[in-house]
Formats: structure tokens, sequence, C-alpha cells
């Protein structure tokens, strides 16, 4: 009598376990579900984006200036560097500098790590030689 408890009490723990693990998948099921569903509405927001961010890129690469452009547009260009190029991009934006990085700034930055020389970067962001110098005592690192 004392063995058939036992083994209704071990049934019974092992009934209670099953319960807890079955909850557990449920739980897991629903946040997977509303992880897909962040992931999702992540890229529906994100990936038009990088695709603007991706033609200013390439406007940029053929030498096109961005005089007209917004510092939106220059953002956009910048987060697509970033998504590609994340390591460079972190390493740009953690150089310790006399002053904070303006997105303007920082895209100076990504012209020179692109291998643009300074007479493509003065096209490409109307700067005067006066212009480029200032720009480039504003990034020097410290």
């Amino acid at each position: 009598l004392a063995q058939i408890a036992q083994l209704k009490a071990g049934k019974d723990k092992d009934d209670e376990k099953i319960r807890l693990l079955e909850e557990d998948i449920r739980n897991a099921e629903d946040e997977i579900k509303t992880l897909n569903t962040d992931i999702k509405d992540l890229l529906d927001d994100l990936s038009p984006k990088l695709k603007q961010g991706r033609m200013l890129y390439d406007q940029i690469c053929e030498g096109a200036p961005i005089v007209g452009w917004t510092v939106k547009e220059e953002e956009l260009f910048n987060n697509y560097f970033a998504s590609v190029n994340y390591k460079t991009y972190d390493r740009l934006r953690k150089v310790k500098r006399a002053s904070r990085l303006s997105t303007h700034n920082l895209f100076y930055l990504i012209l020179k790590e692109i291998g643009k020389t300074d007479d493509e970067i003065r096209n490409i962001m109307g700067l005067s030689p006066e212009g480029l110098r200032s720009i480039r005592s504003r990034t020097k690192p410290i």
C-alpha cells in the first residue's frame, strides 16, 4: 500500500512537471510570435530607409554632390554604411574627438573611409579648401 502511495505521489509530481513544461511551451510560442511581429515591423520600417540609403550611397560612389541634401539624407547614407560596414562605422564613432561627431562630420569620415580623395570630398560636399581643413580639424582624433 505504501508503494502504491509512493508511485501515485511520483506520478503526481511528473504530471505537474509535464503541465509546467506545456505551459512553458505555450509561453515560448507566444514570445516567438511577439518577436516575429517585432522583426516584421522593424523590417517594414527599416527596409525602405536602407533602400534610400543605398541609392544615396551609390550616388556618392559615383561622385554626385550632396548640395541640397537634408540632414535626414545624410543620416540615411550614414545608416546604410553602418548596416553594411558595422565594424568600421563603430570604430569611426568610438574614436575620441575634441567635439561631438555630427551627422555631417561622420559623413565626411565615411567618405574618407571609402577612399575618396580630398578633391573628391570637396566636390561631393561642396566645400572650399578652408571648409575641408575645418571639417578635418573637427574630426581629428585627440
